[in-house]
């Protein structure tokens, strides 16, 4: 067997094989062409595509057909000597499918005069099997929607889920199959789309409800089916930018008002950030109670504390238990009139804090006139030959970043430590993405070109959590990381015969979390040597918090001896990282006061 046979059967090997293993493409072109006067078939008449190398000519019978064209609409010219040509616009080639075009040529027609017909959409497609909608380039175009979820939803029997999944006549979301360029694209950790194509760089999306063909494997309910667009030998390019969000005037339902009314306010009358006389009971040698010689609010001026909170209130700069006064008695003297523990302190502490509310709620965050920039979007694709390369090589690119801070807000009014936040209204539900792709194609001869294509998507967002409205630093996020590249091969030996060699390196991460370092957590826990110990300094101090309460100057390293000349230390002044959600006693069915998600997830898929 000469060298050429065997490397002719390889070759029709990998063809069987890819006919198993990949999705369709391209479509096919087939018709008949005929003298108009006799029907007699015309042998040997030529059927170019117009602006490209595809092309037939007619058998005995006179039919043709041209095989690997990829979806889109062409112009067909069919020309013979002795015949006027005949051209035909917009004739429309599926996946999959096969595109009738039959020719009638007139003689009469003074040879070199061209005809000009248009091709009409077939009423019923007798080689269809399966139940399946088709959405071109142009139709997406033309759509009012920005993402290819929107076209998947928009087809009938497919319905999405919240959390984005589709389900094809009831089936479940992982039994639908995705495919780009014939190359199943699914991940097989939750049987999600692993690659996110862009509108733009989509020729044809085919998606397929039921009856598919054993061509497309592991699926159960659906199939999507995508195509990217290949680059022209003109340059062309687009740019969409748009803007806008959501827009309401009810504030009832946008509220942001306070579930903490019974909080009253500092009286820092002069507005100095501090608290001087005339403001608070200065308990100078922290007993508890009002001695001789400090200050406190002498409201009928006979210089002396009356201990009357009706007329002599220990003023507004309560203490821990939110009350002035002793109000839970914790001497236990039966008095109520003296100050509680932290009363005086000139902190902000529980129960001293008011918040100042925007009765609108967040609605001006929904206002178009206020507010234009909820949801922001920069895209734009531009392809066309390489220079210098003539029509060798083409390239095809996207480029899209979308951002949206989404309709729902709150306000910090706690961070996740417990203490007071300034009070800035953030988005709860934030939403990014940033994507790329580019398109190469090479031809190397008139029957062999090579494509590569190149995918990349980063995504970083929130789920919204209405527990977290006041606290939303607390809300973790979530990152997705998608990074593909496709190789393609295809070679037409012959008219009736043509292989596709597909390479992909499939690369898919999703990480959850708030903090990057797992171990971030307050008061962290270490364990060192004596020789350690000796180098920090024992004897400093700091304001350890514990929730909304402060307590004064406390050493910062807590230091327990253990066996084997270690110590275990815990350093009390990192009080920021992961805390319980619950850390903080609140009330049921409202606000978190303080704490942070605290679920932590990483994944990758990957793939050749």
């Amino acid at each position: 067997m000469s060298y050429y046979n065997k490397i002719t059967k390889f070759l029709i090997f990998l063809v069987l094989l890819n006919s198993f293993t990949a999705a369709g493409t391209t479509g096919k072109i087939s018709g008949k062409v005929v003298d108009q006067e006799t029907g007699e078939p015309l042998i040997g008449c030529n059927v170019i595509i117009s602006e490209t190398a595809l092309g037939s000519a007619t058998n005995l019978d006179g039919t043709y057909f041209i095989l690997n064209v990829p979806p889109g609409s062409y112009t067909l010219k069919a020309s013979m000597i002795g015949y006027g040509s005949v051209q035909m616009n917009d004739l429309q080639v599926i996946v999959d499918l096969t595109a009738k075009a039959d020719f009638f040529l007139n003689s009469k027609i003074i040879e070199g005069e061209e005809v000009v017909v248009t091709a009409l959409k077939p009423t019923v497609r007798l080689d269809q099997t399966s139940m399946s909608a088709v959405v071109g380039a142009e139709d997406i175009e033309n759509l009012p929607v920005s993402e290819i979820g929107d076209i998947i939803e928009l087809q009938a029997g497919i319905v999405r889920d919240p959390g984005g999944g589709f389900h094809v006549r009831g089936g479940r979301s992982s039994e639908v199959s995705f495919w780009v360029d014939g190359v199943s694209t699914t991940d097989s950790y939750d049987g999600s789309s692993g690659l996110e194509i862009e509108n733009s760089g989509i020729q044809e999306i085919q998606v397929i409800s039921g009856t598919f063909n054993a061509e497309y494997g592991q699926a159960m309910s659906g199939i999507v089916n995508v195509v990217t667009k290949d680059g022209g030998q003109n340059f062309s390019g687009n740019l969409d930018i748009f803007v806008g969000g959501y827009h309401t005037y009810h504030s009832d339902l946008f509220s942001l008002a306070s579930p903490f009314s019974n909080w009253q306010s500092f009286s820092d009358n002069n507005n100095n950030g501090n608290w001087d006389y005339g403001e608070i009971l200065y308990d100078l040698n922290e007993n508890g109670m009002w001695d001789d010689g400090e200050v406190f609010w002498d409201k009928n001026g006979n210089q002396q504390w009356d201990g009357d909170n009706d007329t002599e209130s220990l003023n507004s700069d309560v203490g821990y238990d939110g009350y002035m006064g002793d109000y839970y008695d914790y001497n236990g003297d039966g008095k109520t009139t003296q100050p509680s523990p932290g009363e005086g302190n000139g902190r902000k502490d529980w129960g001293e804090h008011e918040f100042v509310m925007d009765q609108d709620g967040y609605t001006k965050y929904l206002n178009i006139a206020e507010n234009l920039f909820q949801q922001t979007n920069f895209s734009g694709s531009l392809s066309g030959p390489f220079p210098g390369l003539g029509d060798k090589l083409t390239f095809y690119s996207t480029l899209r970043f979308y951002n949206s801070a989404g309709r729902y807000y709150g306000k910090r009014l706690f961070e996740p430590t417990g203490l007071f936040g300034d009070e800035k209204v953030l988005p709860l539900s934030p939403f990014s993405k940033l994507s790329g792709q580019i398109k190469l194609t090479y031809k190397i001869t008139s029957s062999m070109k090579m494509n590569y294509t190149g995918f990349r998507t980063e995504k970083a967002y929130r789920n919204y959590d209405s527990y977290y409205k006041y606290n939303p630093d607390g809300l973790q996020w979530n990152y997705e990381t998608d990074e593909s590249h496709m190789l393609t091969l295809t070679h037409s030996l012959n008219q009736k015969t043509f292989y596709e060699l597909k390479f992909l390196d499939f690369n898919s991460g999703y990480n959850q979390k708030l903090y990057e370092d797992i171990n971030d957590v307050p008061n962290p826990v270490s364990i060192i040597s004596k020789s350690e110990l000796d180098n920090l300094n024992l004897e400093e101090r700091v304001l350890l918090h514990t929730g909304y309460d402060v307590i004064d100057d406390a050493l910062r390293f807590h230091v327990t001896e253990l066996d084997n000349n270690t110590y275990r230390v815990i350093d009390r002044q990192d009080q920021t990282g992961y805390m319980a959600s619950d850390a903080f006693q609140t009330p049921a069915w409202s606000f978190g006061l303080g704490g942070t998600q605290n679920g932590r997830f990483s994944r990758n898929t990957s793939f050749q």
